[in-house]
């Protein structure tokens, strides 16, 4: 971690401009390393609207009646994979709602002894998959999950999937932090929920479902 926050220091004192991802990373920036804020100007990640873009829920009559809810990540502890297994252990009572988890990383295994742990039946572990195929698990899903994680990089960043979901115009649920609030709106553009809470992450699902 020394390391890496030297080499960070090192890049962003050579840089004659710094572009930070949110706000709140220029701030972060400013605070840790120093920065000025007329170095720095923020622009926001988006995505390839070429590959996400708007398409129709592929048929697929053995999940006609199901309701599934996708998390697509590379399983790193901002995105709080834990919380969300938390609430489908407290969802595994209504059968028609189904977790399907696309992606590998630093805490896949852990996550998955996790679920095994809570002994959870209504989970997918479908494992990684390349970047051109994320459309497809995207536009087969009713609802996408975004970030959760107790952490501060949490509190900093908006995450590809936020762009991707939103681009093909899919209901997307995730963390309320201060850089979210950034560009998009509670209960307008997404919609958010406490990080770090099983309990309101399943109530919050819970009412997507029914609404």
């Amino acid at each position: 971690a020394r390391m890496f926050h030297a080499l960070d220091a090192i890049a962003i004192r050579l840089a004659d401009w710094v572009i930070a991802d949110t706000q709140q990373h220029a701030d972060y920036y400013h605070q840790v390393f120093h920065v000025a804020q007329n170095r720095m100007s923020v622009i926001y990640v988006g995505c390839d609207d070429a590959l996400f873009f708007p398409r129709p829920k592929l048929p697929d009559s053995q999940t006609e009646h199901v309701f599934k809810i996708s998390f697509i990540g590379t399983f790193i502890p901002l995105h709080g994979v834990e919380y969300i297994l938390g609430a489908a252990k407290q969802l595994e009572h209504i059968q028609e709602i189904q977790f399907e988890f696309i992606g590998n990383g630093q805490t896949y295994q852990e996550m998955r002894k996790h679920s095994e742990r809570l002994h959870v039946n209504n989970c997918v572990f479908c494992g990684a998959t390349a970047l051109e195929n994320l459309p497809t698990y995207i536009a087969k899903s009713d609802l996408c999950l975004g970030i959760f994680g107790n952490t501060e990089k949490t509190m900093r960043v908006i995450p590809n999937k936020v762009y991707h979901t939103l681009a093909m115009k899919k209901p997307l649920l995730t963390g309320d932090t201060p850089a979210i609030r950034e560009v998009f709106r509670d209960g307008e553009h997404l919609v958010l929920c406490p990080v770090a809470d099983d309990v309101a992450l399943a109530e919050a699902l819970l009412r997507l479902k029914d609404n």
